[in-house]
């Protein structure tokens, strides 16, 4: 299968050695790592320049916006680097809270504004509490006038795990939605639901390694290989083929990165 994992970030640990070994012979894999953190943005930058099939994207997350001093420069500088296709993860975390809202809103807008002027796509974080839609709400209407700005096929919404009603809104600004290996956890009846009603050529995989390990790995550190069983989970629920599946997606993710 060709497969693009549209979505990992780097284990703490070093992996300038054999990281990228694990990836299986029979498939072709491509890649794109993503910053959360200007530390963590210009790690993923060395680790792409390193590897033919690796890009990224520089940003700060939502967790991380408390601790954004505001000088974009370092970013700014980051892609003029043909390495750097994507500004993220950006986004808004209402779930943990762990900076203030209003700070979470002002990076994020000031990261959307920074893919403007640079005609960047974004890799946007939205999670809300569960009983609240308030993150959605507002992270729609930041993205409507950023897409309103930018075009169509700008957006990605990173492992979307909103409602059928706010997926079908965010569509409508022409964004991609990524799947993770959350579709072949046991409870994530909303994932799979939400799957059903993505169209393909809108669609993307990820990992978002070393995080949520596709089942029958899960509770175990997740890696960008995993992305083939992510697809071939979502191939099988969907009933169409693997490979198919694979290319057309893989087709979705060189599209929004330019490449």
């Amino acid at each position: 299968m060709d497969l693009f994992d549209t979505h990992f970030h780097l284990p703490d640990e070093d992996c300038s050695g054999d990281y990228l070994e694990r990836l299986y012979n029979q498939h072709s894999y491509r890649m794109l790592a993503l910053g959360g953190s200007l530390a963590g943005s210009l790690r993923a930058l060395e680790f792409a320049r390193k590897h033919d099939n690796v890009w990224c994207a520089c940003g700060v997350h939502p967790h991380d916006a408390g601790e954004f001093d505001g000088n974009i420069d370092p970013f700014t500088e980051m892609l003029a680097d043909p390495k750097v296709r994507a500004v993220g993860e950006i986004g808004l975390d209402y779930f943990y809270n762990l900076s203030p809202l209003d700070l979470q809103k002002n990076c994020f807008e000031r990261f959307l504004q920074l893919a403007l002027e640079h005609n960047k796509s974004v890799s946007v974080h939205c999670r809300d509490q569960e009983d609240s839609l308030a993150a959605y709400c507002d992270c729609y209407a930041m993205l409507k006038e950023f897409a309103a700005a930018a075009g169509p096929e700008k957006i990605i919404l990173h492992c979307y795990a909103g409602n059928p009603e706010f997926l079908e809104k965010f569509l409508a600004l022409g964004s991609y939605i990524g799947v993770t290996g959350m579709v072949t956890f046991p409870k994530s009846h909303n994932i799979r639901e939400n799957l059903r009603l993505i169209p393909r050529n809108r669609l993307l995989f990820e990992t978002d390694s070393p995080y949520l390990a596709p089942v029958p790995f899960r509770g175990k550190p997740n890696h960008p290989a995993l992305v083939a069983h992510v697809v071939q989970y979502a191939a099988e629920f969907l009933q169409v083929d693997p490979a198919e599946l694979a290319d057309e997606t893989t087709a979705n993710a060189l599209k929004v990165f330019g490449l």
